[in-house]
């Protein structure tokens, strides 16, 4: 499985937030809205976004997970914007 990570100014935050798309659908905001020395997350998934019962998990490997965290992180690092 692979995953795609876009920094975007998302209407629905202060700041800039890393989205973190899986190839299964899942989607990972990885933001800094509460406190800019700490990143949260947000976990979006196709089957909780609808009306239907998921009728299997979104399964993400942990290592891929942990490196789709470490780029978004290391991304919204280098894109900080000054207070």
């Amino acid at each position: 499985m692979k995953y795609k990570v876009a920094v975007v100014s998302d209407p629905g935050f202060e700041h800039l937030v890393a989205e973190i798309l899986f190839a299964n659908g899942v989607l990972i905001v990885v933001s800094q809205e509460r406190d800019r020395s700490r990143f949260e997350l947000s976990f979006f998934s196709p089957a909780r976004d609808t009306d239907g019962i998921a009728t299997s998990e979104a399964l993400i490997d942990i290592d891929l997970f942990n490196s789709a965290i470490a780029e978004a992180q290391e991304r919204l690092t280098l894109l900080d914007e000054p207070r």
